[in-house]
């Protein structure tokens, strides 16, 4: 199955399935009991900005009046905790059910749009940022590879031309090319694009992260802690055991100098069984951290402080779709799949 197809079809069977959750809580069964569910957001856009379903990208954003809906339930229905919080209400073996919620890449928007949403209703949050992006207008491959699929009509897959035909297919490509970038590391993902797209393109992102100096005034903010989200955002798996030490205690060390604070807290770059395992999760625990964030299934996770689970969250406030992600129906659908695929 295609990206495009894919998308269309996972998204319908979700807003029909996904909701039946609300009413039978599994996270006892998929979670061994566990007391706590973490929320993994990236951007809040603007709530008049049109989000494009085609666009696979639009999965990481959430309209701002979305997010305010989904911070006033969640607060209502559960306890949200920080991480440091959270911690201790693992540690203690709380029977409360308690949320956390993180942001991940660090982007401007978590300054100007979630910000003041979690100061009016008072909810602690951590910002997972990238540090080369902290430091200079660098190249941010998801975003370059859809803007230039939209914007070229042709593309080079070894040196032969292809055309872009629809919506559809420029979709598709995204997926496939996007399999392939993730291999790479930063440093070889512009020079492989720009041989698919026959050029040496120019690109700016400047205005779609934090700078240094925003980041400085978050991290006074009480209600947000800075975490580190790796030194470039590589995939950990493709790189020896020095390479990701370097990718997460250097990224540590330049957050830490910055604000004046002790960083405890990662997020894997993308986060999934193929990005996480035992190694990398030792080399979190030997760079200094407290804790380790993956986006794994909760049932995927390997029961200690650095693999622990996220759930994704989207632009979809319905109650009880909502809930039913955090009570594991999600989880139950996803291992029910793997069972046919």
């Amino acid at each position: 199955m295609n990206l495009n197809s894919y998308l269309k079809t996972t998204n319908f069977i979700k807003s029909l399935i996904l909701p039946l959750g609300y009413y039978f809580p599994l996270n006892k069964i998929f979670t061994n009991n566990r007391n706590y569910a973490v929320l993994c957001y990236h951007r809040i856009a603007a709530t008049d900005k049109i989000l494009d379903k085609r666009n696979p990208l639009s999965g990481l954003e959430v309209h701002q009046e979305i997010f305010e809906k989904q911070i006033m339930f969640l607060k209502n229905k559960f306890k949200i905790l920080s991480l440091d919080d959270l911690k201790t209400h693992i540690e203690q073996k709380n029977k409360d059910f308690a949320i956390s919620i993180t942001f991940d890449d660090g982007y401007l928007d978590n300054f100007n749009l979630a910000l003041p949403i979690l100061e009016k209703h008072n909810v602690p949050a951590t910002i997972f940022v990238i540090t080369r992006f902290l430091e200079k207008n660098d190249f941010m491959w998801w975003y370059f590879l859809w803007d230039n699929l939209n914007n070229q009509k042709f593309i080079f897959i070894n040196s032969k031309k292809i055309y872009l035909k629809d919506k559809s297919d420029i979709t598709n490509w995204y997926g496939i090319l996007s399999k392939e970038v993730i291999e790479l590391n930063y440093k070889s993902q512009k020079d492989y694009l720009d041989k698919v797209f026959g050029n040496n393109l120019n690109f700016n992102y400047k205005n779609l992260i934090l700078d240094f100096d925003q980041l400085i005034d978050l991290s006074k903010n009480e209600l947000i802690e800075i975490g580190s989200h790796t030194l470039t955002h590589a995939k950990l798996t493709t790189l020896n055991d020095e390479e990701i030490f370097e990718e997460l205690s250097v990224s540590k060390k330049i957050i830490e100098e910055k604000i004046k604070q002790k960083v405890n807290y990662l997020a894997y770059p993308y986060g999934g069984t193929n990005e996480v395992n035992n190694k990398i999760i030792k080399i979190a625990e030997q760079a200094g951290y407290q804790m380790a964030f993956s986006t794994k299934r909760p049932f995927e996770q390997t029961n200690n402080f650095f693999d622990i689970p996220r759930i994704n969250i989207d632009n979809n406030f319905e109650k009880k779709r909502l809930t039913s992600k955090i009570n594991g129906f999600d989880d139950f659908l996803y291992s029910f799949k793997k069972i046919f695929v």
